[in-house]
């Protein structure tokens, strides 16, 4: 009852502070959530503890924790009432003190030193389903090279292939494997294949229909995917909360992630692609593209908290939608980059290089493999047809041309890095970094 009797008290002070109640970007105290922290926010909290039938969904609760104590109660609701009244108090001030392994600004100052350097950050990318997946990985590139670790491991996490990580043992184990990764100095990559929120026809899997388009790709259906509460933003939502729930669980073991979503944008396969043309020959407007990523960057950064993600943004080479079409402004961009499938032709890079270079910001290859006559049929065969010596030449030519890359992450199963042949030859180059060198930049900040 006394608890009760202080609820009604509080909502009695709000009422007499709606005059002074502010507008604040922090996500923290967004309770309903609407963009904003208001009287509104507080009201609905001290309703709930309450026990009234105020809704708050689980999302929200965790921005209800304002004082970031692990326990939404009544302080929250006193917390909240004397940042509106403009007290002295700051929403969220505890989540600061999380230990990160090294930093976002770290993270970024990395890449930066790495692109404006002779030499490139070397991943290897790894999507299969299995248990104990990263260190199969990282093991195998350790026998391949002689020794030799990646500067960076990448790995999808968006809703399609999260969707087949069936055990939350599995998806424990992964986060447990990538936060060792980041204590080890390494860099961790992520992006994700969403799910398509248009209907599914019943004669296509998930995975497929992700390779189709969004609805009949009108501006009704562009409309309504970043319209709150229809069924394509509902959709929407969910997969973005699959994996937003992740990447949090790495912002809350101390782990920055380099964040690449929506990749290959500029090409006519996925349903965000932009290259798809319509009847009279036109692109789909670029607003679509641009919209969708602030959306997801609001949404996870405001909403979600998400403030350990380094956002690259990264087209595919080819001649389809130029390469920065839909590009949402550089506020919302950290780096840039482009997915490479080479046949063993250097110069298939030459118009994406020179697209997203023009933006000042470090180029990385986000995605890089061996396709058509570089890609042996029988992987055994793999190494006489294409192999990583192969892929040094590339460096070096890029070198001499004065191209340079702040990483160079490869795909996939069953060609990657560790199974093209001659990594040994690879790592050992000047012009690449591996685990030891990326420690040694992430040290070098600190002198």
């Amino acid at each position: 009852m006394r608890k009760i009797s202080l609820i009604v008290f509080l909502v009695s002070v709000l009422v007499l502070i709606l005059a002074t109640y502010s507008f604040a970007t922090s996500p923290y105290g967004d309770i309903c959530p609407d963009g904003r922290v208001d009287v509104k926010d507080a009201v609905v909290l001290a309703q709930h503890l309450a026990g009234w039938k105020a809704s708050v969904s689980l999302i929200d609760l965790r921005f209800a924790d304002v004082n970031c104590d692990a326990s939404v109660d009544i302080k929250d609701a006193v917390t909240l009432s004397q940042y509106l009244a403009k007290w002295d108090v700051i929403l969220g001030s505890e989540t600061e003190t999380i230990d990160m392994i090294y930093t976002r600004g770290e993270l970024l100052a990395v890449i930066k030193a790495a692109y404006e350097s002779k030499g490139t950050i070397i991943g290897e990318i790894n999507s299969a389903k299995y248990d104990n997946m990263i260190n199969i990985a990282i093991e195998d590139f350790k026998s391949a090279s002689g020794g030799y670790l990646p500067g960076m491991i990448g790995l999808d996490i968006g809703d399609a292939f999260m969707s087949g990580y069936t055990s939350n043992n599995q998806i424990d184990e992964m986060v447990e494997q990538i936060t060792e990764y980041a204590k080890m100095g390494g860099i961790v990559h992520t992006w994700m294949h969403m799910t398509n929120p248009s209907p599914r026809p019943e004669d296509k899997t998930a995975w497929n229909h992700i390779w189709a388009k969004l609805g009949n790709h009108t501006e009704e259906d562009w409309q309504q995917l970043l319209t709150e509460g229809t069924e394509y933003n509902t959709k929407l939502k969910t997969a973005l909360d699959k994996t937003a729930s992740f990447l949090k669980r790495l912002r809350d073991n101390g782990v920055p992630v380099i964040w690449r979503p929506y990749h290959e944008h500029s090409g006519t396969w996925f349903w965000w692609c932009m290259g798809f043309k319509d009847s009279e020959g036109n692109y789909l407007p670029e607003h679509y593209f641009s919209d969708l990523w602030i959306y997801t960057y609001k949404y996870f950064t405001e909403e979600w908290g998400l403030d350990n993600l380094v956002w690259m943004f990264c087209p595919t080479t080819g001649d389809y939608a130029p390469q920065l079409y839909g590009y949402p402004g550089d506020e919302y961009v950290d780096l840039v980059g482009f997915d490479w499938y080479t046949g063993g032709d250097y110069h298939g890079q030459d118009m994406a290089y020179n697209s997203v270079v023009t933006t000042g910001k470090p180029v990385c290859v986000g995605e890089f493999g061996v396709a058509g006559e570089a890609k042996a049929e029988k992987i055994e065969d793999q190494p006489s047809v294409w192999s990583c010596e192969n892929l040094l030449e590339f460096l070096e030519t890029a070198d001499a041309e004065g191209r340079k890359y702040g990483f160079w992450c490869n795909w996939s199963t069953p060609h990657q890095l560790s199974q093209l042949g001659k990594l040994d030859v690879l790592m050992e180059s000047p012009l690449v970094y591996g685990l030891d060198e990326v420690k040694k930049l992430f040290e070098s900040l600190n002198k």
